[in-house]
């Protein structure tokens, strides 16, 4: 169980509020009972597989309850040096307990306002484009939800692995990963379209759209506007709009991780390594909701701001007394915040030293984040600070710790 109980003056949205803004309470309880069972299987001296199973069992006064879930491995060695896996799990999770009792929370946000760009665009005779659309603020409530599902998922990944010694090892594995119901935060942007499709009775590509459905009527009751009044054009601004966590229907992920360490050992100059880190989404698929179609190249769709491909980087040198490490790390291509074109990588390098004295009683080390100071790529559509998406990137420049530990005996 949790309880989240702010002070009353953060719950306050007036007086003595945060400005319109106020804090998040909460609480529930859940008992959960899981039992898992694993077996390692010995087929051949040369071939290893792999089976488990498992039960897990969820009650609070959500909608989720309990499920089996397993998973298959191979392994398979053809040589000392050479090793091919495979793997196939299923999963299943129930939603975080504060996506389900999360109290009332405020918060001040902007989106493109869709149905009043679509009845501005038909009024003026002219072709709508979204991208052309205003952003506007809204005032947001945010809630838990009860009524939400389970996560369930697959996973799939093939692999090999080649190490002819201890001082080198590389390895790439392919992934495939497939979701669905699973919980995130609702889409705004989305909400916006839903919302002009249903007000308007069409959609952008001439389909009919009911007011009346569920799906319309649901997200016609999360926003409230200044001016309600429906087809005249005569459209205000939005004034609060009702937000919480959802079920996405499906995603799908396809990519593959790679790796590669090597180490060099010396008699005189210490020994060395190095590690390089390499993950690359093939192809992303999703489904916000069922009605939808499926998004088939959402890798590439500008309102994905995931990274399709990261690479880290580790050089390190061990030498008598001293220890350093020089990471990289390299973020790769981003949208910009206009969902107009794509932002440039983004490497940061950071390092770190240590000494150690008095027969390693004391150790002495010097930590330095973002070495070169490096900022994020510039979004000039990012009007405010810092600039650019802060949901990936940070505002921290170079930042120094030194640290001092000492054990007595």
């Amino acid at each position: 169980e949790y309880l989240i109980m702010p002070d009353d003056r953060l719950l306050n949205r007036e007086g003595e509020g945060w400005w319109g803004l106020n804090g998040t309470g909460g609480g529930g309880e859940r008992d959960r009972s899981a039992i898992g069972l694993e077996f390692g299987i010995p087929i051949t001296g040369k071939l290893h597989a792999t089976l488990a199973g498992r039960y897990d069992d969820y009650n609070d006064v959500s909608n989720v309850g309990g499920a089996p879930t397993y998973g298959i491995g191979l392994e398979y060695r053809p040589g000392d040096s050479w090793l091919l896996r495979s793997s196939y799990n299923t999963s299943f999770r129930a939603p975080d307990m504060h996506y389900l009792f999360a109290d009332e929370s405020g918060f001040f946000s902007s989106t493109r306002d869709i149905y009043r760009c679509r009845v501005e665009a038909e009024e003026a005779g002219e072709e709508y484009n979204e991208l052309d659309c205003d952003f506007r603020q809204y005032e947001g409530v945010r809630s838990g939800t009860l009524g939400l599902k389970e996560e369930e998922g697959e996973s799939l990944t093939v692999g090999i692995v080649y190490s002819p010694n201890n001082n080198f090892s590389a390895q790439i594995d392919y992934f495939e990963l497939e979701l669905t119901e699973a919980v995130r935060s609702l889409d705004t942007q989305q909400l916006a379209r839903d919302e002009a499709d249903c007000r308007l009775g069409v959609t952008t590509n001439g389909e009919s759209v009911d007011i009346n459905s569920a799906e319309c009527q649901d997200t016609l009751t999360r926003i409230t506007r200044e001016d309600d009044v429906l087809g005249t054009g005569d459209v205000q601004n939005w004034d609060i709009w009702t937000t919480g966590p959802i079920n996405a229907s499906f995603r799908k992920q396809k990519g593959f991780d790679a790796a590669m360490t090597y180490r060099i050992e010396t008699d005189t100059s210490g020994d060395f390594s190095f590690r390089v880190d390499y993950t690359h989404v093939l192809k992303d698929e999703r489904q916000l909701y069922e009605q939808d179609p499926i998004e088939r190249n959402y890798r590439d769709n500008l309102q994905n701001f995931n990274a399709r491909s990261t690479v880290n980087l580790a050089a390190g040198w061990d030498y008598k007394r001293f220890s350093g490490v020089l990471y990289a790390n390299r973020l790769g291509s981003m949208p910009n915040w206009q969902e107009t074109d794509r932002l440039g990588s983004w490497t940061r390098f950071n390092g770190s030293a240590t000494m150690t004295f008095m027969e390693d009683k004391l150790v002495a080390s010097l930590i330095v984040n973002n070495l070169t100071n490096k900022r994020p790529p510039q979004d000039d559509g990012f009007t405010t600070w810092p600039f650019y998406f802060r949901g990936q990137y940070n505002a921290r420049g170079r930042e120094s710790f030194v640290q001092l530990r000492y054990t007595f005996d």
